[in-house]
């Protein structure tokens, strides 16, 4: 597979691994008191679309989106997140 290279990719699978399984996901999973439990029930799923995309990447490209996600601020985070709800 030829490796594909977008900016804040992980974050774009995460939302589109909620998405597929939980109609308007973006207003459900808004606010700190459910993300204890959003962690807990989606975690999974998001992790496994990650390493479903991340496998068949070079290392180089593998630890450039790990490493974009780390250096996210976290309101940047939630803006992209919520961007990327929608657009799934």
């Amino acid at each position: 597979m030829t490796a594909v290279r977008r900016r804040g990719v992980l974050l774009q699978l995460a939302a589109e691994a909620l998405a597929s399984v939980v109609p308007g996901s973006s207003e459900q999973l808004r606010g700190d008191s459910c993300a204890g439990r959003a962690v807990d029930r989606f975690g999974p799923r998001i992790i496994a679309r990650w390493i479903e995309w991340l496998r068949p990447q070079p290392r180089a490209v593998q630890v450039q989106a790990i490493g974009e996600l780390a250096d996210l601020p976290v309101e940047r985070a939630r803006e992209l997140a919520d961007e990327s709800l929608r657009q799934s």
